[in-house]
């Protein structure tokens, strides 16, 4: 090879070098921004979601695993999570409130009209309960102003999916925060 070729060479490669040098430096000077998570059905079964997570046949899902997977090959979730906060907003007497957070269940016009899409128990009583149903099927409903002196300590929901099937909620501690609960 003649010394002109060489030196050619030479260059091209401390060049090269040069290049991928400076643009590493580049990339250490400004990192990539962070991508953003898409929000999709099968994000909601992750951090404990899956717990109140149903297929629309009523199945409750074993562990996140086995949500996502339902999710990401096509399946329907159906979310049926009820919550209780203290205080309600009732300004005469302390209260607490239930929060449904629901999707994914029957709407309104794909019912009886004697059933509902949701319905609410409180525990310990004689058929206290509420009901409720919407256009399509989402919450959040929110049951105010439940009297401390109502005496109940618990309450959960159940909902009826878009195939008909019933499902079920966590069941949730009440009254807790009210004046004289018990912890």
């Amino acid at each position: 090879m003649s010394r002109t070729l060489k030196l050619l060479c030479a260059v091209l490669l401390a060049g090269a070098f040069v290049l991928a040098g400076s643009s590493a430096g580049l990339a250490k000077k400004r990192p990539n921004p962070p991508v953003p998570v898409p929000v999709t059905p099968a994000t909601a079964c992750l951090q404990d979601g899956y717990l109140d997570l149903y297929t629309q046949t009523g199945t409750r899902f074993k562990n996140a695993g086995k949500c996502v997977k339902y999710a990401l090959g096509g399946g329907e979730l159906v979310q049926l999570k009820l919550t209780a906060s203290y205080p309600g907003d009732n300004p005469y007497e302390a209260s607490w409130q239930l929060t449904i957070d629901a999707f994914g269940l029957a709407h309104w016009d794909e019912l009886d009209p004697v059933f509902s899409s949701w319905w609410l128990y409180l525990l310990p009583g004689p058929d206290t309960s509420y009901s409720g149903t919407s256009t399509d099927g989402a919450g959040p409903w929110s049951i105010p102003n439940i009297p401390c002196s109502s005496g109940f300590t618990a309450a959960y929901a159940t909902g009826l999916t878009h195939a008909g099937y019933h499902v079920t909620s966590r069941t949730v501690t009440v009254g807790v925060g009210c004046p004289d609960s018990q912890p």
